[in-house]
């Protein structure tokens, strides 16, 4: 909140023709505010509204006198107004100028500041009109919790005063010129991704968790699926276990906050003592930037920008801007930020701006706004585009460019892919894939060899089983999931991922058996045989036809039919591989 201003230094004894000699000698010496910075909101107003009969003057430019009140001292309710019509809420700077006017710059005057509902704030600055001459000073400058209630003045002329240059009633008049009033609203980062609650003794401490490349490097997606039967490997592997989650605090320029123990946490993160929170958020901007830091941490932080630490502090900040490490750099293009904050006991809370690099007071300019100031600098999530790719060049022996969903139909009990991985934005991770079908089931695993290059091999495989394979990025999000922001699947053959269906029967069918075995002669014998029922794998009923069922919460099997028999005499086929039911024999010598 700003404090009430008071300007009431002044000469005592000042006769006012004295003044209004000299006055008009200096009246073109009038100095401007040299400030030249580009304000959220920023106006030079004259009256916008006048009561009763003002007079004017330019001595000083053209300014507006009014007597108040009679020589009886009797008032005659008269006002003054400039409203600059500005719309504005929350945290930030405010600043006003005003003009000390001329030979009829006489009394004491009360300046009543209007909010943006154009009603009186409660709040004001005394200004002394004997003190100064034709100059503008500044009666309004500092931090205010809430930019509403500072949008332009109201002056009562039934509230001004005597002072040593002139009497009130009667004698001396209210002038007013102009005021210059300018402001920016405070701009904070209000999307994160949020995970922790690892026990710690402070901030520095880095005990009950593993991170593979560091804090650092660290990089978080919020729409990674933790549960058991789908990617638990994947938060285990990166975040000991901790599931990241976006949280929207809204505007924290307006009393808004990330809540380790309230809306920055859930049933696996946070909401503890001596313990951390980490939140990760991207930043963009279109050539670079270097803003000062408002940093807000209950207790303890570390800030780390691209991987570098540009903030550390194991001691309480917890108010918002509390903390200013500095300006720090920002590089062009999209620019990650890691929060940590620890907690001793007690509330566990954060915030963090940009400021100016320059000048605290401002906004930085530099790095882009999330639709407007009250979005925020930051997004809780990734652009479509950064999903990593895999490609798939061997397909179980289909190589080259095998289309997505292709079906291998095999009695090989080993499965077999490979191809090739690679990050989008955000460095490749691993390569894993999840599989449904016969006896299986879908959690993530590691491919048999991970990387750059990759290969897999599944053994043991029978009845219909669909193989999932997808890049994973350093984030947690894998290639399946094309939306950087709601972390929706899209299986496709589109430079995403990878998936085909493996089709193996490897039981024999069913043994053959000769239905009838007759001697027509000493040199013929003719046989007849049904053609046996193939068995298949995966629960399906013996027959004689292919068949196939692959249904992801349902039946799984293949039955690949299509038999054929052989039949040998001795060990000389007399009948190659057919579908065939008889053969007759001939050529026989007798008694063989």
């Amino acid at each position: 909140m700003i404090m009430n201003t008071l300007f009431n230094s002044h000469t005592l004894g000042r006769a006012f023709p004295w003044r209004r000699g000299w006055i008009s000698l200096i009246s073109l010496l009038l100095l401007l505010p040299g400030a030249a910075w580009a304000w959220w909101g920023d106006a030079y107003k004259t009256p916008t509204g006048l009561s009763g009969g003002w007079a004017t003057h330019t001595d000083c430019g053209t300014y507006w006198y009014t007597y108040g009140r009679n020589t009886s001292c009797t008032a005659f309710d008269r006002w003054a107004q400039f409203i600059p019509g500005f719309v504005w809420y929350g945290k930030g700077y405010i600043h006003m100028d005003w003009v000390f006017t001329g030979a009829y710059g006489l009394l004491g005057q009360r300046l009543r500041y209007y909010n943006c509902g154009n009603g009186l704030s409660g709040e004001y600055s005394d200004v002394d009109m004997c003190a100064n001459t034709c100059s503008w000073k500044s009666v309004l400058d500092g931090v205010t919790g809430s930019l509403y209630i500072w949008n332009g003045i109201y002056i009562d002329c039934n509230e001004s005063w005597t002072t040593g240059c002139g009497n009130r009633c009667g004698h001396a008049p209210t002038s007013c010129r102009e005021i210059h009033m300018y402001g920016d609203k405070w701009v904070y980062l209000n999307d994160w991704i949020v995970f922790g609650g690892y026990g710690s003794s402070s901030v520095s401490d880095t005990a009950n968790r593993y991170f593979p490349w560091g804090e650092g490097g660290l990089y978080a997606y919020p729409f990674i699926d933790g549960s058991a039967n789908q990617g638990k490997l994947i938060v285990d592997s990166l975040f000991s276990g901790k599931v990241p989650f976006r949280v929207t605090t809204g505007d924290c320029g307006q009393g808004n906050y990330l809540n380790f123990k309230g809306n920055a946490s859930n049933g696996g993160n946070n909401n503890c003592d001596n313990c951390d929170a980490y939140a990760f958020a991207w930043v963009y901007t279109s050539g670079g930037a270097g803003p000062q830091l408002g940093v807000g941490a209950d207790d303890g932080h570390r800030i780390w920008i691209n991987g570098t630490q540009v903030s550390d502090n194991n001691n309480y900040t917890g108010g918002w801007d509390s903390y200013n490490p500095g300006a720090k750099s920002l590089a062009t293009g999209w620019n990650r930020v890691l929060f940590k904050v620890h907690n001793g006991g007690g509330a566990f809370t954060g915030t963090l701006s940009f400021h100016h690099g320059t000048d605290w007071n401002q906004m930085e300019p530099s790095v882009s706004l999330q639709s407007d100031r009250y979005g925020g600098f930051s997004v809780g999530y990734e652009q479509n585009d950064w999903y990593p790719r895999l490609f798939c060049s061997n397909a179980n022996g289909v190589t080259g460019s095998p289309a997505a969903g292709l079906a291998s139909y095999s009695n090989n009990t080993t499965v077999t892919a490979s191809g090739t991985a690679s990050g989008s934005f955000i460095p490749l991770w691993t390569v894993m894939l999840t599989t449904w079908g016969y006896n299986q089931n879908s959690a993530f695993r590691f491919v048999t060899s991970p990387g750059a290059t990759w290969s897999d091999t599944q053994t043991g495989i029978t009845g219909h089983v669909r193989l999932h394979y997808m890049a994973v990025s350093k984030s947690g999000r894998h290639s399946g999931q094309a939306s950087g922001s709601n972390g929706n699947w899209t299986w496709n053959n589109t430079g995403n991922c990878y998936w085909f269906d493996a089709y193996v029967d490897n039981l024999a069918p069913l043994d053959p058996g000769f239905s009838s075995v007759n001697a027509i002669s000493p040199s013929q014998i003719n046989l007849s045989w049904s053609l046996p029922l193939d068995r298949g794998c995966g629960g399906v009923a013996n027959g004689a036809d292919e068949a196939t069922a692959a249904n992801s919460s349902g039946d799984n099997w293949y039955r690949a039919g299509n038999v054929g028999v052989q039949v040998y005499r001795d060990a000389s086929a007399i009948y190659g591989w057919g579908t065939g039911t008889s053969k007759n024999d001939t050529g026989l010598s007798a008694n063989t």
